[in-house]
């Protein structure tokens, strides 16, 4: 297990080391406090990031793409 802390997991989530910290307060993130530091398992911010992925509704038909038409 592997732990992270507030400034890795920002970079990881692509945000605010203050939006990780609220985030960790308020329950939204996983992690814990110590001592006067948060720390996180890297699993746990993996799983968050896994599961909040978004899926394409739309596949695209193989071959080549269409092409636009623009009407004058």
């Amino acid at each position: 297990m592997k732990t992270l802390g507030v400034d890795d997991v920002a970079a990881v989530m692509r945000i605010h080391p203050v939006t990780v910290r609220r985030r960790a307060a308020s329950g939204d993130i996983p992690g814990s406090k110590p001592g006067k530091e948060w720390v996180f398992l890297e699993d746990d911010i993996l799983e968050i990031l896994l599961s909040s992925r978004t899926k394409s509704k739309k596949k695209l038909p193989p071959g080549r793409p269409r092409k636009r038409v623009v009407e004058r």
